[in-house]
Order: structure tokens, then C-alpha cells, then sequence
């Protein structure tokens, strides 16, 4: 594990943790290397993710990023700390490393960051995504149903979200308002030594000087949940069994992705830290078995019979035209169509007499208004 920094296009100096080797070969035959970038949460540093870069760059090349404003990176006076801003930064990251496409596992507040790049920069770079705790609204309405509170994740409101930042900051008891609150996010007693130690990279991230602040209000800010049905990357939402997010939040945040499922894991907020095997096998086995996935998607596109994938956003109606090698058939009327994997699902069965289940890599969702 190498310690690194990189400038961003603003001038910032970032830190972060690498390990694996990404263009290695691993026998004749099989591809390179995969690249995953780690996104850890507010409060929280790269070296809290050791276990996860030691586990994980066995079978990839993998990257911690310490998030401007907290473990080892710049803590800038001036300039933005909006998700935006550091999509921006993991785009800057992903340029200087020259890696082209690349997993992402965001824990907590730095889905945002995931949203935003998705939104910024679309997601041909991606490969997939693992979230962890993650939401996509994390501050709560007054109009929200208790149904919608499970749902959705968000536990405060705003106004609670600023009073819990500035007793963090305060200069008499922020730090012991920090340490109780990690013991309550924590599920196991850890002695003494570890607790201290992870107390310490926590601090570090303490918004002493309104910068934790600043970027803690830029990860909140923002209600993604009208992205979720447009994220086609594959993605794993995993919520944990001792956590202050209902587990209802990382099920529904799943189900309005295209291609996403959702796992459980004993421990708390910090089971990445507090009990790391069990994430680091479920994390692998994911990655893995994307990694297949793909494999036979590619070997499949040498064979001319099968159909190609090609999608446009989804509407309430559409007209399906599926490729088949040198024919084309004819448009069929679809009122929905679930796209699963290499899979095309027509609602109806009256569709399905015309268009019944058909594995394919390529489909055209083409609106009626097309036509």
C-alpha cells in the first residue's frame, strides 16, 4: 500500500491510498486488472479502509481517496466543497491515474459524490457501483410519511443537521460530542487501543474550522432520488443491521435502479472497520461476478445472431425494435419493458405473443411519439 498525492484542476492537493497492480496480466488469457476507487464518508479517512485495500488488491488495482477536507488531503479556505466539486475530483483522480473505466465504492454521505458524477459526467467510465449506507436524500421533509422516512433514509432535518455540526465544532465539548457519538454508531466494544486510534482519524475530520462543515452541508444538500431509475450501472446497496439508516432505505434505493441489489451485513456504520471480512468477501464476490458477466456479454458479441443493446431513456409507452443479426423486427407496442441484465421482459401477455423473453445485448426503446 503506497500513500500518493494529486492536484486537482483547482489546484488542491489530494492524498490517497493505492495498492495492486492494474495492468498485470493475470494469466494468458484473461484481462487486465480492474481498477475499484474507494470514496470514504464524511468523517472518515483512507486509512480507516486499510483492510479493505489489503483484501481487495489481491484481484484489483484499488484506490482510497481521502476527501478534500479530511485525513491526509488539503483543507482549502476557499473554493467549493459541493458534491459537484468532488465528482470533480474523483474525475481529476481517474485522469491522473490514467484509468479508464473503474468500480466505486461510496460509503455514506459520498454517494452524493456518485450521484453527481452520474449526473456530470454520465456513467460510460463506470463498471459498477457498491454503496454502502448510502442514500439518495439524507435530510428529512416535514411532509414525509413514516413509510417515506424508511424509505428514503433521511433521519434529520436540516436544522438538526446544523445543531449537530456546531456542537462538533465547539471549542469546549466538540471533541467529547464526537467520541460519544462514535461509540453509539459503533456495535461492538473494541478495547481501548482501537478505538483511540479510530477516534484520532475521525478528529481529523472534526470541522474545527468550518471546513468539515462546509462539506458536510455540500453532501446533504442535494435530493437525487428522480436519478435512481436513469443508474443502469450494475450496483450492490448494502445496509447494516445495527444502523441509525432504516434497512427499508437501502432496499428502496435498489429497487429504482435498473440493475441493483441490496445485502445486509451484521455490525454498524463502521462495520468496514469493526468487522471488515464479511464486506471484503461480499464486496470480491460482486466484483467477480461482474467480471463474468462481462466476459460472456463480450464473447457473446461475436456470435452475429444475437441481437445488440442500445437504450433510451425510459418512457411510460414504447415501441420495441429488436436487431437480429441481418433482420430487424417490427415495431412492437410495449406499454412497459424491464431491462434485466441481457434480458427484455414484456409486461403483457398479449406483447408476448408477438415478443416473448428474448436474450439479447442490444434493444431500442423508441417512444410512441416517434412513430
Amino acid at each position: 500500500m503506497i500513500s500518493k498525492y494529486f492536484s486537482t484542476d483547482d489546484g488542491t492537493k489530494l492524498h490517497y491510498l493505492e495498492a495492486g497492480q492494474r495492468t498485470q496480466a493475470q494469466q494468458e488469457g484473461q484481462p487486465p486488472v480492474e481498477t475499484l476507487i474507494i470514496l470514504p464518508g464524511w468523517l472518515q479517512t483512507a486509512r480507516m479502509f486499510a483492510s479493505q485495500v489489503t483484501a481487495l488488491s489481491t484481484s484489483h488495482h484499488v484506490i482510497v481517496l481521502d476527501l478534500r477536507g479530511q485525513g491526509a488531503s488539503a483543507r482549502p479556505q476557499s473554493g467549493s466543497y459541493r458534491a459537484i466539486r468532488l465528482a470533480k475530483d474523483l474525475l481529476n483522480l481517474m485522469d491522473h491515474l490514467q484509468v479508464q473505466k473503474t468500480h466505486l465504492l461510496a460509503v455514506s454521505l459520498s454517494s452524493a459524490i456518485v450521484w453527481s458524477f452520474i449526473e456530470l459526467f454520465g456513467q460510460e467510465r463506470l463498471q459498477s457501483l457498491v454503496l454502502i449506507e448510502s442514500a439518495a436524500v439524507y435530510i428529512k421533509q416535514s411532509h414525509w410519511s413514516k413509510e417515506d422516512l424508511r424509505n428514503y433514509g433521511g433521519q434529520q432535518t436540516m436544522e438538526e443537521f446544523r445543531d449537530m455540526l456546531t456542537r462538533m465544532e465547539s471549542s469546549t465539548d466538540g471533541e467529547a460530542y464526537v467520541r460519544d457519538c462514535l461509540q453509539d454508531r459503533l456495535s461492538t466494544k473494541m478495547n481501548s487501543e482501537d478505538f483511540e486510534a479510530l477516534l484520532q482519524e475521525v478528529l481529523q475530520c472534526r470541522p474545527v474550522d468550518g471546513i468539515g462543515n462546509k462539506l458536510a452541508l455540500g453532501l446533504v444538500a442535494e435530493d437525487y432520488r428522480d436519478l435512481l431509475p436513469t443508474v443502469r450501472v450494475p450496483t450492490m446497496c448494502i445496509g447494516a443491521n445495527h444502523s441509525p439508516i432504516p434497512p427499508e432505505s437501502p432496499s428502496w434505493t435498489a429497487a429504482q435502479m435498473v440493475d441493483a441489489k441490496c445485502d445486509f451485513l451484521p455490525g454498524s456504520s463502521f462495520f468496514f472497520y469493526e468487522t471488515p471480512g464479511a464486506l471484503n468477501v461480499v464486496v470480491d464476490e460482486f466484483l467477480v461476478t461482474h467480471r463474468e458477466k462481462q466476459v460472456r456479454s463480450s464473447d457473446s458479441k461475436d456470435d452475429d445472431s444475437r441481437p445488440t443493446l442500445k437504450t433510451a431513456s425510459p418512457k411510460t409507452r414504447h415501441h420495441v425494435r429488436v436487431s437480429f443479426g441481418e433482420g430487424t423486427s417490427p415495431p412492437v407496442p410495449c406499454k412497459k419493458v424491464f431491462v434485466a441484465d441481457t434480458e427484455v421482459h414484456i409486461a403483457t401477455p398479449e406483447e408476448q405473443k408477438h415478443l416473448r423473453q428474448i436474450s439479447l445485448s442490444e434493444v431500442n426503446l423508441v417512444p410512441d411519439d416517434w412513430f
